[in-house]
């Protein structure tokens, strides 16, 4: 789903559910969405979701992630980019203890201490995308407890700005 901004005509935002869907969907991905939040009962309702992609999706995502993590076992890839998620979702993901795929791009909340903890208790990530956009809150010292606690990483991208080379 792209652009759905109009969900709601009043103040509160109903939850979308999964619907008969739910039971077969393995990919979920959403882009550009207004109270993406209301989203959270159909990622949630997918248990054999194996892909989850939110892009610049509004809302506070730190709940939703740490309910997913608890409700949906099958996650192998999760893509989060311009979002409102912070070290605490980032520990909520690091319960996807089959996660193979991470793409954190312009996360501005998500720091060393949520990437440490995915490294320690994902251990079949495989394929690591960092963008740290402005803030660069994950440095060096992020990416070095990843190569030793994922030793099946064989793709790591991490993107930093040319502030970061200067300091």
């Amino acid at each position: 789903m792209k652009r759905l901004h109009g969900i709601t005509d009043g103040a509160v935002a109903e939850p979308i559910g999964p619907g008969v869907a739910g039971g077969s969907l393995r990919v979920i991905c959403l882009k550009e969405l207004y109270n993406g939040q209301c989203f959270g009962p159909l990622i949630i309702g997918s248990k054999s979701l194996r892909m989850l992609k939110l892009f610049r999706c509004s809302g506070d995502l730190d709940k939703i992630m740490k309910v997913i993590a608890e409700q949906v076992s099958e996650l192998v890839e999760i893509n989060l980019e311009r979002l409102q998620v912070s070290d605490t979702g980032l520990t909520a993901i690091s319960k996807c203890s089959i996660l193979e795929i991470l793409h954190l791009m312009e996360t501005p909340k998500c720091t060393n201490n949520g990437l440490n903890t995915v490294s320690q208790n994902c251990k079949l990530l495989r394929k690591l995308h960092i963008d740290g956009w402005k803030t660069n809150k994950i440095s060096d010292d992020g990416l070095i407890v990843v190569a030793k606690h994922c030793p099946n990483i064989t793709n790591l991208k991490p993107i930093f700005s040319y502030q970061d080379f200067l300091n």
